[in-house]
């Protein structure tokens, strides 16, 4: 007979996805159990933490659970998305000028400002920017209320300097996974030769490609080109993005008996709800588990092993949305 074991699970993903509901429940002996559900979704420029949490499942709760959802389909519906677009004006500005940014979102309920600018914002709105002295992309990711997933945009300038160099740098990838590469390639104008500073080093011709090593962590490239006293600079910036899955282990069998041992942890994951292609065996000290994603939705659930090899029920299942 499977015994019933309820791993408690939360994900942390350091790339903007949603959390698809929290579930948390409660039995008083000889009375139906009281069940709530609540949806979750956070998005949050470069870091996501979202939780979900049940108790150990007595037998026979978990179809309790699922009779509960079939007959209440209204608990588990999902606020909307938001989305957000950005605009920079004037897209090309010589150094030293300003660009005003301006910016509209809907069904968001904060906004986070990242690369050439930082910071909170209003969810509506614009402001001026600069002086600017090198290319810039600027971001803007705005989380939505109660359960949206999050919305990233982006806008980038092109900054020429007046004495005629110029120089455009360019990245195939704004985030990967840890230990993979990118691939850098740039133009310039009027330039007599260029030299890499950041994340790569040295003298490069006034044109070409670079392939980086694999990446453990985040890196911004910059690439000065010059000709006499004369200079400009392009900049490029790359995040690792690693997906962190964590999960707090039973303490207990579904009689409410101890559980003495755990011998590990099923880890299973796919790209339909509950429909798993993938799975791996962790071991019984082990409560994270770093995934290597490519971008998409996935869909997640653990469960224990006890030290008798016996495989408890699934934890509540996880969805996440890598962008």
């Amino acid at each position: 007979m499977k015994n019933h074991y309820c791993t408690c699970l939360r994900t942390a993903f350091g790339a903007l996805m949603t959390l698809s509901a929290s579930i948390s429940f409660a039995q008083t002996p000889g009375t139906s159990p009281i069940l709530t559900l609540s949806t979750a979704g956070l998005g949050i420029s470069y870091g996501l933490t979202a939780e979900l949490t049940s108790h150990f499942l007595p037998g026979g709760l978990q179809q309790n659970i699922n009779d509960y959802l079939s007959n209440n389909p209204q608990t588990a519906t999902q606020a909307a998305a938001p989305s957000v677009s950005l605009q920079a004006v004037p897209a090309v500005v010589q150094q030293g000028g300003y660009v005003t940014l301006s910016w509209q979102s809907n069904n968001a309920a904060s906004c986070v400002a990242s690369g050439g600018w930082q910071g909170a914002q209003i969810v509506s709105g614009s402001t001026v920017v600069g002086p600017l002295t090198e290319n810039q992309r600027f971001m803007l990711s705005c989380s939505g209320a109660n359960g949206g997933s999050g919305a990233l945009a982006e806008a980038e300038v092109q900054v020429h300097n007046q004495n005629g160099v110029s120089v455009d740098l360019q990245i195939s990838d704004a985030t990967v996974a840890p230990d993979r590469s990118v691939e850098l390639t740039w133009t310039s104008a009027n330039a007599d030769y260029c030299v890499a500073s950041g994340g790569w080093t040295g003298p490069q011709p006034v044109s070409g490609a670079f392939v980086t090593p694999p990446l453990t962590d985040s890196a911004t490239f910059q690439l000065t080109c010059y000709q006499g006293n004369n200079s400009a600079v392009a900049m490029a910036a790359v995040d690792i993005r690693t997906s962190l899955l964590a999960w707090r282990a039973p303490t207990s069998k579904a009689d409410g008996s101890p559980l003495e041992s755990i011998g590990g942890y099923n880890i299973y994951w796919g790209t339909a709800p509950s429909n798993y292609s993938d799975n791996v065996r962790v071991p019984p000290d082990t409560t994270e588990w770093w995934a290597d994603l490519l971008p998409g939705t996935y869909y997640f659930a653990v469960s224990t092993v006890d030290g008798d090899g016996v495989e408890g029920a699934m934890s509540a299942e996880v969805s996440v949305q890598v962008k």
